[in-house]
């Protein structure tokens, strides 16, 4: 698998593990969580063994809106480990709104 087909699961599983992991009345998601998610599914269906940074990476390459969705994040009060981090800013929760 080259690297661009890797990018391209890992995005695909970042919008699955948020779906998954939502709920009715809760949509607002840990990042350490879903990261971890993302790990597990790609680990289990394509044996890929993957790094919080190699996931990073790809996640801050997504658009924040498109037609179809728009992306917020959430910060913590102070510096948490585990957070995704999106030009020089700290984020801990993810929710993604569908249109």
């Amino acid at each position: 698998m080259n690297e661009e087909e890797q990018q391209e699961l890992i995005k695909k599983a970042f919008f699955i593990c948020y779906n998954l992991m939502k709920t009715y009345d809760n949509s607002v998601i840990s990042v350490k969580r879903l990261r971890l998610s993302i790990k597990y599914i790609l680990k289990t269906l394509f044996n890929l063994k993957l790094t919080d940074e190699q996931i990073d990476d790809v996640i801050r390459t997504i658009p924040l809106q498109t037609e179809k969705y728009h992306i917020s994040y959430g910060r913590p009060m102070g510096y948490h480990k585990g957070c995704l981090k999106i030009k020089n800013t700290y984020y801990l929760t993810v929710i993604i709104s569908w249109s």
